[in-house]
């Protein structure tokens, strides 16, 4: 998190949000904080998980992760003064080998991120003059996590870093091409802690395409004195803004051709992370999605199951236990870790395939998740009913729906012929679409 988004967070904080935060900061329990406040603990958990939300920190489906040290952490970063040094000493105290509830991108020194040769060293092929790399993979499958470590490789390499993550310019920005370009230049700018001059550099008659290319060109990277590498994270959510989208991603490859005459824009090189290929209209003579170094993350393999499950601390799983998980789930990295994760927690292998699609299972909240998505949206449903209906053969789709389900994870996907992709969405959705 950045100074502007810290502060524009802390901002938008209630008085009574305050008064819980500043004893929490000082290390005072729950109990402590109602006692002062003449509220009940429950009423202090409520605010202080309120306050997490107000800085960005909200649970994913099937997470119950308390966010209360990713809070302090954040203030020992940009209001250190306020934060008890008891905070600070626990912090320093964790434990950080026991794994988190999955679901949030990993560490870039995490002992449970699994390399998946060759990704990790073509994605180092974005040092390059003027690179442009890509990095394709259903949602949950450690795309983000690649993008971290890829980036902070890049500084270790002398480069200046921005991590600019599309999921929080929300809609009425994606849907506006000119408030997004300008957002777009904004988290540039405090991702390498530039002032913004918008102004200096935007111009009707220029038009907003040029006039963002102007302000990359002749403020951005007239400044830095080192190559920048950008990260631009879920970029797929664009493809339901078609006119932001064509702008924008037509800008992404051109910043990419302008190196090869450019000395400055070689000093400008982009990692765009998404989640399915373009579903909308495109020229794709101007696509970014055709061009630079392409990656796709696959599912694990067994062995790396079955390493995974070694850096667990589960030294009995074997690699038949291995195959049986993958059996249900395909090999998905984030129902791999799931199931490590209960199993490490002190379920039985045999709980987490009995119980793998009921309420009770370790997947009902992301299966359930996944329900809500579909049933959001008619269309997407019923293509996805004729897929699990067909259990022993591909399925043709029209090329939009089969790359959505295939973005969502659902379907495994050869043009626009799909199949299930993995056993445990033909159990559920079988009985329950």
């Amino acid at each position: 998190m950045n100074r502007q988004e810290f502060e524009t967070s802390f901002e938008s904080l209630t008085p009574r949000q305050k008064d819980v935060l500043w004893p929490f900061l000082a290390f005072q329990t729950d109990e402590e904080i109602a006692t002062e406040l003449h509220c009940t603990p429950a009423n202090v958990r409520h605010h202080i998980a309120n306050v997490c939300k107000r800085f960005g920190y909200t649970n994913d489906e099937g997470e119950s992760y308390s966010y209360r040290h990713d809070l302090v952490e954040a203030f020992i970063q940009h209001q250190p003064k306020k934060v008890s040094t008891q905070w600070q000493a626990k912090l320093l105290a964790a434990q950080p080998e026991e794994p988190e509830f999955p679901g949030r991108p990993l560490l870039v020194d995490s002992r449970y991120y699994l390399e998946r040769p060759p990704a990790e060293q073509r994605a180092l092929k974005v040092l390059k003059p003027g690179a442009l790399v890509r990095v394709r993979g259903p949602r949950k499958t450690g795309k983000t996590s690649l993008l971290y470590r890829t980036l902070h490789q890049a500084r270790e390499y002398g480069c200046q870093t921005a991590a600019v993550k599309l999921y929080r310019a929300g809609s009425g920005i994606l849907g506006d091409v000119r408030r997004f370009l300008q957002w777009f230049c904004l988290q540039i700018s405090d991702e390498v802690g530039l002032p913004p001059k918008l102004e200096d550099y935007w111009s009707d008659l220029r038009g907003d395409a040029s006039s963002c290319s102007q302000y990359l060109q002749s403020y951005l990277l007239d400044q830095l004195e080192q190559p920048i590498v950008i990260g631009i994270d879920e970029a797929d959510l664009l493809f339901e803004y078609p006119a932001t989208a064509e702008t924008f991603f037509r800008l992404v490859r051109g910043w990419s051709e302008e190196a090869k005459s450019s000395e400055r824009w070689q000093q400008f090189r982009q990692v765009v992370v998404y989640a399915t290929e373009v579903y909308i209209d495109f020229d794709l003579n101007q696509s970014p999605f055709n061009v630079g170094t392409p990656i796709k993350l696959a599912a694990f393999g067994a062995d790396q199951v079955q390493e995974l499950a070694w850096r667990y601390g589960l030294k009995t799983f074997t690699i038949d236990q291995a195959n049986d998980l993958m059996g249900l789930v395909g090999g998905q990295p984030h129902l791999i870790q799931l199931a490590l994760y209960h199993l490490y927690d002190g379920w039985t292998f045999e709980q987490v395939m009995i119980t793998a699609t009921s309420q009770t299972g370790i997947y009902s909240n992301h299966l359930q998740a996944l329900m809500d998505k579909l049933t959001a949206h008619d269309d997407l449903a019923e293509a996805f009913k004729t897929v699990v209906a067909a259990p022993s053969k591909p399925v043709t789709l029209a090329a939009k729906p089969a790359k959505q389900l295939e973005g969502l994870g659902l379907v495994k996907r050869n043009d626009t012929e799909v199949e299930l992709s993995c056993q445990l969405y033909r159990q559920y959705f079988g009985t329950h679409l």
